[in-house]
């Protein structure tokens, strides 16, 4: 059995986790109403860049059952 993660450990894991999720649902989401990047709404880029930095802190604030929840979530999606 593995050491636990250090709380920075987790930010760091939990931010890359849900970034790749919110990439590829911001870029999905770009290629399907046929947008540009400079086309998307403030909100939808400030969701896209916010959403990871609070998985993260929840990541570092909660135990590892949230990366484990959060690996199932991005197993489950077969991006």
């Amino acid at each position: 059995m593995s050491a636990p993660f250090s709380p920075l450990q987790r930010f760091a894991i939990g931010a890359g986790l849900s970034s790749v999720m919110v990439l590829f649902f911001f870029l999905t989401s770009m290629y399907a109403t046929h947008k540009s990047l400079g086309d998307m709404g403030s909100v939808q880029v400030g969701v896209a860049i916010a959403l990871p930095l609070f998985c993260g802190v929840i990541a570092a604030i909660k135990n590892d059952k949230f990366l484990e929840r959060l690996a199932n979530v991005l197993e489950n999606l077969h991006l």
